[in-house]
């Protein structure tokens, strides 16, 4: 969050309305002024953006802020291409803050007392291709959602390297294909399908792969679920620990 003057104003209004009240930048770390208790989702306060990012979803996101007091967040207004991260978090702010003060592309959001997390009912799909970006498609931690290559199936792809992330599925079919790249910065991805381990795949390789895919058989009628989650492990030469979905195939 860059120093400019819609912060400041926003800064402002937070010393005069509540001067000792702790808050949350939901990007940046421009805190000059703040009389009250600051907490950054920024590198410069690196054991808070670690639990912000290692949070898997709102419930927790909520629970996280609640522990620390949090009661107001200094956040930029959603644009194309810039929204705030982790999706917890942003969940957070569209569900149980209240806009404040807002001044510029910025903006003061209050948490409100007794916000009940809204339930995401669970999509089950029939056989076909699913995108990453697919709404069946839940994503659980910090995942970054891209449209900006040209090799993924339909140009979409999401990755993160978040230790413990999660991404689910569920869907009625007798196999599932998960595609995914393999390039010089990933990592392993452990697999399960309805609770039951179906072990890791290595996403390295010294050069970029797209639309790789492994395929799950034999699976029997009914409901699956299937889980992806980031293991942060790198076999060697590895140059990083991320994890990607390109989409499903369900058969």
């Amino acid at each position: 969050m860059a120093y400019t003057a819609p912060v400041r104003l926003v800064i402002d209004y937070v010393n005069r309305a509540h001067p000792r009240a702790a808050v949350l930048l939901t990007s940046g770390s421009d805190i000059a002024g703040l009389t009250g208790e600051v907490y950054e989702n920024h590198w410069h306060q690196f054991t808070t953006l670690d639990q912000i990012r290692k949070t898997l979803d709102m419930p927790g996101m909520l629970k996280l802020v609640n522990g620390w007091g949090v009661r107001y967040f200094i956040a930029r207004k959603p644009s194309a291409g810039e929204y705030t991260h982790p999706p917890a978090l942003r969940e957070l702010l569209e569900t149980c803050t209240t806009p404040e003060f807002e001044a510029g592309d910025f903006y003061l959001a209050r948490l409100e007392p007794n916000c009940v997390p809204r339930v995401n009912n669970e999509i089950v799909v029939p056989p076909g291709y699913y995108d990453d970006f697919d709404p069946a498609i839940r994503y659980r931690g910090d995942w970054t959602n891209s449209d900006k290559f040209d090799g993924p199936f339909v140009h979409t792809i999401s990755f993160s390297n978040v230790p413990g992330t999660e991404t689910a599925f569920a869907f009625e079919g007798n196999a599932l294909v998960y595609m995914y790249t393999k390039a010089p910065n990933r990592g392993l991805a452990a697999i399960t399908i309805d609770g039951a381990g179906k072990g890791t795949i290595d996403l390295y390789a010294p050069t970029v792969g797209w639309q790789n895919s492994s395929r799950f058989c034999c699976l029997g009628p009914g409901k699956h679920l299937v889980v992806i989650r980031v293991l942060g492990q790198n076999s060697p030469g590895s140059e990083g620990q991320f994890v990607d979905l390109d989409g499903f195939r369900v058969e």
